[in-house]
C-alpha cells in the first residue's frame, strides 16, 4: 500500500505555487537558496531587452521564504492570522537581518490562493536605501500585479543603493 506524507505534498504543491506565481514576468528566475540561512529561495530579477531596468547589470533581487496550508485562506484577515502564527514560531528568521529585501509567500492549497508579506522591507530615506525588519505582516494577494510592485521596489531601492555604493573608475 502506498501512503503519502501530506505535509511533503503540502511542500511540494508550494514549491510549485510560488514558482508559476514569482515567474511570470520574462524578468524575474526563482533560485533556491541553502537551508543554512533561513530562506528557501531568491527570486533574482535580469532585465530582459523589454524592461525599464535593462540596463542595469548586476545581482538584484528578494529574498524568499514560502509556506503552505492546507487551511483555506480566503481572507485577508486570514492570511494575516496565518502569517503572525507561522512567524512567531520562527523568531530568528523575523529577526535576522539580511542585507536585501526578504518576503515571506504562502499559499492555501484548498484554492491556490497565494498571499505576501515583507520580512525585510526595501525604502528610500531622503534617497538613501534603507532597509527593515517589519513586524506588523501586512498581506497582500500575490498575483501578476503584486509581482510587478515587488520588482519595481526592489529595483528602485537597488538603484539608490548602487548610486550610493559605487563611484566612477
Amino acid at each position: 500500500m502506498v501512503t503519502f506524507n501530506k505535509d511533503a505534498i503540502i511542500a511540494h504543491r508550494t514549491e510549485a505555487l510560488a514558482t508559476v506565481a514569482l515567474t511570470r514576468r520574462n524578468d524575474t528566475r526563482l533560485l533556491p537558496f541553502s537551508d543554512d540561512h533561513g530562506l528557501d529561495f531568491f527570486l533574482q530579477i535580469v532585465p530582459d531587452e523589454n524592461s525599464e531596468w535593462q540596463s542595469v547589470r548586476g545581482f538584484r533581487g528578494i529574498g524568499v521564504f514560502i509556506q503552505g496550508t492546507s487551511m483555506p485562506l480566503e481572507t485577508q484577515a486570514d492570511a494575516i492570522r496565518f502569517a503572525k502564527e507561522k512567524l512567531d514560531a520562527l523568531p530568528s528568521m523575523v529577526t535576522f537581518k539580511f542585507p536585501f529585501p526578504v518576503i515571506f509567500v504562502f499559499f492555501s492549497m484548498k484554492n491556490d490562493k497565494g498571499y505576501y508579506c515583507w520580512l525585510m522591507q526595501p525604502y528610500l530615506n531622503e534617497d538613501a536605501p534603507m532597509i527593515r525588519p517589519t513586524t506588523d505582516f501586512e498581506c497582500h494577494e500575490l498575483d501578476k500585479r503584486a509581482l510587478d510592485a515587488l520588482v519595481e521596489e526592489a529595483n528602485e531601492w537597488f538603484s539608490a543603493l548602487e548610486s550610493k555604493i559605487y563611484t566612477p573608475a
